[in-house]
């Protein structure tokens, strides 16, 4: 029997929790080696832009509004003009998480 419904297990505004939470329910399952994490994260500001692009130099950084982009960049040089963006990095299991956590702002992110 399943259900369409997903219940949430934690609920906490602080990212390193809910991470070591879902580290101890990982602990349960079987191991799979060669395993790869994906962070995804949105910079809204500069300042988080710049943070995760010197964090995760490899980061696959995409702006989210590809129209409103195209207007800006011609009225506002630099990163600015990208903005907000999306950030994807993808790494092993285990060697990357914190950092991620400790890079992100205020917008929406996750580790899958």
């Amino acid at each position: 029997m399943s259900t369409s419904t997903a219940l949430p297990v934690l609920r906490t505004p602080d990212p390193h929790v809910a991470h070591a939470a879902a580290r101890r329910l990982l602990a349960l399952a079987e191991a799979v080696a060669d395993c790869n994490t994906e962070g995804v994260t949105t910079a809204l500001t500069a300042a988080e832009a710049r943070r995760l692009f010197a964090a995760f130099p490899e980061a696959r950084a995409t702006p989210i509004d590809l129209h409103r982009t195209a207007v800006r960049e011609a009225a506002t040089p630099g990163v600015e003009a990208l903005l907000p963006l999306e950030f994807q990095v993808q790494q092993p299991a285990g060697t990357f998480e914190e950092r991620f956590l400790d890079a992100i702002g205020s917008g929406p992110g996750s580790l899958s």
